[in-house]
């Protein structure tokens, strides 16, 4: 079952993976990215311009609850594809909202950390008059500032090591893969949606296919990149050691 919060979270922790380093030396000279950056242009290329079918924008509309308003970036547009484009941007603004709480948080983060660390580096060098801490602790600020990042909302994927819970997971993995049409051909891991067929929300059983397939990918790394067949085999084997 697709849940649109959960996509808008996965969209704005991609987005900030290809913009920490220029979200935190934002942080470092004491700029507000949101202001002095180039967010809204990125955010357009990387969230805003991609393709959606009516499903999917009805989908996103439904989900909603900071839906665009501003008719004129659909004005003249046939009925279907206008509301694909305000869907494009509600996604879009849904999308900055969330990158911006996570913004925020991680320059809480730093700011609290650059301090505690630039008075324990002046102390310990109080009797030096030529240093002056502030490269330092912005370095240890700005490293802590990522690792918290990374802690705080990467999803992890824990490696399975049980036989047990490889089976049930290998079985759930083949029965999704018997209702997702073609797109269960691909090989573990590597199934993808292409643009034409939209985002995917319109297509919850594709979708959640899509997304246990790269999962189970990372948890179980003996299947892949394996065809079903090989996986069929790999889970026989489970079961007959099991």
């Amino acid at each position: 079952m697709v849940r649109y919060d959960a996509e808008v979270r996965t969209e704005a922790v991609d987005f900030i993976d290809e913009m920490l380093d220029e979200f935190i030396e934002a942080m470092q000279n004491e700029e507000d990215y949101f202001i002095d950056g180039d967010i809204d242009d990125r955010l357009f290329e990387s969230v805003t311009d991609r393709a959606y079918t009516l499903s999917d924008a009805t989908f996103v509309i439904e989900n909603s609850s900071n839906v665009e308003e501003d008719s004129g970036l659909w004005e003249g547009k046939d009925p279907r594809e206008a509301l694909e484009t305000q869907a494009a941007f509600t996604f879009s603004n849904d999308v900055r909202s969330e990158i911006e709480e996570i913004y925020e948080s991680i320059k809480s983060e730093y700011d609290e950390k650059y301090s505690e660390i630039y008075d324990e580096l002046g102390a310990k060098h109080i009797d030096e008059d030529a240093y002056d801490p502030f490269e330092d602790a912005m370095e240890a600020a700005s490293q802590f500032a990522k690792e918290y990042f990374q802690e705080e909302y990467h999803e992890k994927t824990e490696i399975i090591e049980n036989a047990g819970d490889k089976i049930r997971m290998i079985e759930r993995y083949l029965d999704l893969g018997n209702h997702a049409s073609s797109w269960s051909g691909y090989s573990c891991g590597s199934s993808y949606i292409d643009s034409r067929c939209g985002v995917g929300y319109g297509m919850p059983e594709i979708h959640d296919y899509v997304e246990f397939d790269h999962m189970i990918a990372k948890a179980i790394p003996d299947i892949n990149g394996k065809g079903k067949s090989d996986i069929r085999k790999y889970l026989e084997e489970l079961k007959r050691i099991y």
